[in-house]
């Protein structure tokens, strides 16, 4: 995504990065080093320890309780399921038609109407479109041609309420893409279901913790024969409250229905519409985040002096002010996605060429990551591509799965541990900052900066957490999480 850049950056630094690593007074190591790979509180990158990594570490990396789930979760069967050779997408329950109708149930219990509710998510939808009725005529649901691309579970992207004392935001999500014949237009419809036991809060650590069994369970699942992980995938569908049947109890919180549509060169066309259970069959305004770049230059100095004060006390840094979600979707839905050359800078009147203001920045430049398409994550828009007529597995981003397309998708623990470039997705940041008197001398060369990731091994950990029921009890998922991960399935 395109920076709005008002918001120049920090200092040089060559290999793995520990964004958002606190001060060690205020940070000792968890004693389970496992806890230690990825920043629990600010970000999504990997922490990368230095090698030679220490032998006693190696040994409790690998005596770890955790990491002996880990190792058993197969994430292409509890995780990302994109391979449809290894789990059938032609199943008639994960049709695009199916799961409108789990959507009808959610929103109308007792009078579901899937048919009128894709007529008026396409309605409106190309209202804000213009250019999607050249990508799509709709005219029944049954005539809707969409192949499933990947089922995602984002359980993930829950929080923990340490005061009501439950989880919030766990989320299943189904990603369609145009079918082949229906045109080559990029267009990806998702559905986004968020899950509470009550379809008002969460999930209790029991039950959450249940939630996970079920899905972790999907990866001992035998190959044959060849129905045994379809019909376990639809139990476990079924299982976390997606009502694929009339009578099935639905824990359906929210739903949010996305159109990603690309127009011409790096620019996308965004719908989003938003249902509420609670509030009866209605069609809300999605939110969108705002950016950085948008706040007054004053309230962003300001951002960053809190930022970076709560940074040297050991604590989480400031977020982005709330108000910046107030952007409603349906009144600006253009957005232009290009990977930048620069990353995100600092401000005027900060100098960037402290340890933590280098902190500060990486933070802050994942939180204000919008939906992530950007330069600090060198990631295309489209994380899962649409497959061709002769393909049978969608093309994941680098971002989600590591390094070669796949082939890293469940890397031993010690190479996160250490963030090891043959396993990892690494992006080098190039980015603005200031120097000198006054913090207002633009630094030149511009300084570069080394992250690395991998989502899909992350989300793998978080789910090996929660059956060791080893989660720090407050912040245990990605501050930034909130922000930034709404389009990365």
């Amino acid at each position: 995504m395109r920076f709005r850049r008002a918001i120049p950056a920090a200092a040089v630094l060559t290999g793995c990065l520990s964004i958002g690593h606190r001060p060690s007074v205020s940070a000792p190591t968890p004693a389970d080093p496992v806890l230690d790979i990825y920043d629990q509180v600010n970000s999504r990158a990997l922490k990368c320890h230095k090698l030679p990594v220490d032998p006693s570490i190696i040994k409790a990396l690998h005596d770890s309780p955790i990491t002996a789930d880990y190792n058993k979760i197969n994430p292409k069967r509890s995780i990302l399921l994109y391979d449809c050779t290894d789990f059938n997408c032609w199943q008639d329950y994960l049709s695009v038609q199916n799961i409108f109708t789990v959507a009808a149930r959610a929103v109308n219990p007792l009078q579901p109407d899937a048919e009128g509710l894709a007529q008026s998510w396409y309605t409106l939808a190309k209202g804000l479109d213009s250019t999607l009725c050249r990508a799509l005529t709709y005219t029944t649901l049954d005539a809707l041609r969409f192949q499933l691309l990947a089922v995602a579970n984002r359980m993930d992207m829950a929080s923990w309420d340490d005061k009501h004392k439950y989880w919030s935001g766990a989320e299943i999500h189904f990603v369609y893409g145009l079918t082949p014949t229906a045109g080559q237009h990029d267009l990806t419809i998702i559905f986004e279901f968020e899950l509470a036991t009550d379809r008002m809060t969460g999930f209790s650590r029991p039950d959450f913790k249940d939630l996970a069994k079920l899905w972790s369970g999907l990866s001992a699942v035998p190959n044959v024969p060849a129905t045994a992980y379809p019909d376990a995938l639809k139990a476990a569908l079924r299982g976390s409250g997606l009502p694929l049947y009339p009578g099935d109890t639905s824990w359906i919180k929210s739903v949010r229905l996305r159109i990603n549509h690309a127009i011409n060169g790096g620019q996308w066309q965004l719908t989003q519409l938003l249902l509420d259970p609670k509030a009866g069959p209605k069609f809300a305004p999605a939110k969108l985040n705002n950016q950085l770049g948008d706040i007054p230059s004053s309230d962003l100095y300001s951002l960053w002096v809190g930022a970076l004060a709560a940074i040297g006390l050991g604590l989480p840094p400031y977020e982005i002010p709330e108000y910046l979600g107030n952007v409603p979707m349906w009144e600006q839905p253009t957005r232009e996605y290009t990977n930048d050359y620069a990353g995100m800078g600092t401000p005027q009147g900060i100098c960037g060429t402290t340890p933590k203001a280098v902190t500060t920045r990486n933070v802050l430049a994942i939180q204000q990551c919008t939906l992530c398409h950007t330069s600090e994550s060198a990631a295309p828009f489209a994380h899962i591509r649409n497959r061709a007529a002769y393909e049978t597995s969608s093309t994941v981003s680098g971002f989600l799965l590591g390094k070669d397309n796949g082939k890293n998708i469940h890397p031993y623990i010690l190479a996160l541990y250490s963030g090891d470039e043959n396993v990892v997705w690494k992006v080098d940041v190039p980015y603005d900052t200031y120097t000198g008197s006054g913090c207002t001398t633009l630094v030149n060369p511009r300084p570069t900066v080394s992250i690395k990731f991998h989502d899909v091994a992350r989300r793998t950990l978080f789910l090996a957490e929660v059956l060791n029921d080893s989660l720090l009890p407050v912040n245990a998922t990605p501050r930034a999480q909130r922000l930034s991960s709404h389009s990365i399935e």
